[in-house]
C-alpha cells in the first residue's frame, strides 16, 4: 500500500485534488481523515445529514456507510476497538488536537500545545521521531493506528494508494518518517490572488473581518516551511501549482501514476472535460463541494470580480 499525503494551505484546492485523484481505479480518496473519530463522536446521538456535514460523501452515516462499516469491522477484528461506539478508543492523535469546545467537543490544553510545538520542529528539522519518545510516549501508537487504519481503507476498497487531503503537517512528516518508501507528500501551491479572493469569499459568509495582509502573511509563511520540508532528507514529494491541476487533471493524475508506480492502463478523461463525483468516493471532510455530486473541474479566475483594485496592488507588491 501506498499514502499520499496532501499538504496545502486552507482554500486552496485540497479537496478537489483529491477527488481528482480519486478518479483513477487504484486509488481512495478519502477527505480529511483528521475529522473521522470527531464525525464518529458528534454523531453518536444525533442524526447525521448531508446539511451538518456530519455524514460520508454517499450520504450515508458513517456506520451504515457501505465501505467505511466494513472499515470498522475490520479495526475492531484486528485491534478489539470499537471506534463506532468509542471513537477515543483507537487513538489516530487527532481527539484534542483541534478545539471543538463551540461545537461540543474537546479543548487541546496547554501543556499538549507545548509537546505539539516541540515535537513537530523536531520533525521538521528531519529528527527521528524515535529519538524524541520521552516527549510523548503515545507517538509509536499514533504513527501505527494511522498505518493501521490506512491499510485497512486500502483492503476494503481494493485498491493499493490511499489518499489522504487532511494538511496536518505533524502527521504527515510522522508518516513519511514511518514507510519511507511508501509515502509521497503533495504540496498544493496557490497563486495568492486567488486565495486571498477565497479567503475574503469565506470572511463575507462567516461575516467575519478579512484582511489582505493576513492573507500575504499566510501565504509567505507556507511557502517557507514548504522550501524547510522539501530540504528534509529522503523526502517523496510532489509539488505542483493549484492553477496547474485544476487545468490538467489528467496530467497531474499520469505523472503521479508513473512516480508510484500505479496501474497505467486506465480510461482516462481529457483535461478540457474532466469530472470528479464525490459522491461515488467516501470522503470523511470538510469542504461542503464534496456533496455537490458530479462536477466539471474548471479553472477559475473569480478573483479578478471579487478582489479590489487596492488588495490586488499590495499582493503584487508582496509577491513582486
Amino acid at each position: 500500500m501506498k499514502l499520499i499525503y496532501i499538504l496545502s494551505q486552507a482554500h486552496s484546492g485540497s479537496t478537489l485534488t483529491d477527488c481528482i485523484l480519486g478518479t483513477h481505479p487504484d486509488f481512495i480518496s478519502s477527505g480529511e481523515m483528521t475529522y473521522l473519530n470527531w464525525q464518529l463522536h458528534r454523531t453518536k446521538e444525533t442524526k447525521s445529514s448531508t446539511e451538518a456535514q456530519n455524514c460520508c460523501t454517499c450520504e450515508q452515516d458513517f456506520r451504515n456507510c457501505e465501505f467505511w462499516s466494513k472499515v470498522f469491522d475490520k479495526i475492531k477484528n484486528k485491534t478489539g476497538k470499537d471506534i463506532v461506539s468509542e471513537p477515543k478508543s483507537f487513538d489516530l492523535a487527532y481527539f484534542g488536537k483541534f478545539s471543538y469546545q463551540n461545537r461540543g467537543g474537546f479543548k487541546k490544553g496547554i501543556l499538549d500545545k507545548t509537546k505539539g510545538y516541540i515535537f513537530r520542529k523536531w520533525i521538521e528539522n528531519g529528527y527521528s521521531f524515535k529519538k524524541i519518545y520521552w516527549l510523548e510516549p503515545k507517538v509509536k501508537l499514533w504513527v501505527e493506528n494511522n498505518w493501521l487504519l490506512y491499510e485497512t481503507m486500502s483492503e476494503v476498497a481494493q485498491k493499493p494508494v490511499v489518499v489522504d487531503s487532511s494538511k496536518d503537517l505533524r502527521i504527515a512528516l510522522l508518516m513519511q518518517q514511518y514507510k519511507p518508501k511508501d509515502v509521497y507528500i503533495f504540496f498544493i501551491h496557490r497563486d495568492p490572488k486567488g486565495l486571498a479572493s477565497s479567503y475574503k469569499k469565506w470572511s463575507n459568509k462567516k461575516g467575519k473581518i478579512f484582511s489582505v495582509k493576513d492573507s500575504i502573511k499566510s501565504k509567505h509563511k507556507f511557502e517557507r516551511l514548504v522550501d524547510k520540508y522539501k530540504r528534509i532528507k529522503g523526502l517523496s514529494c510532489f509539488d505542483f501549482d493549484y492553477e496547474h491541476i485544476v487545468q490538467y487533471p489528467t496530467d497531474i493524475i499520469n505523472e503521479v501514476v508513473r512516480e508510484i508506480g500505479a496501474n497505467t492502463n486506465y480510461s482516462e478523461q481529457s483535461n478540457k472535460e474532466f469530472y470528479i463525483d464525490p459522491s461515488k468516493q467516501h470522503l470523511v471532510a470538510i469542504n461542503p463541494m464534496r456533496y455537490r455530486g458530479k462536477q466539471l473541474v474548471r479553472y477559475d479566475e473569480s478573483w479578478k470580480k471579487h478582489l479590489s483594485d487596492e488588495e490586488i496592488k499590495l499582493i503584487d507588491l508582496a509577491f513582486d
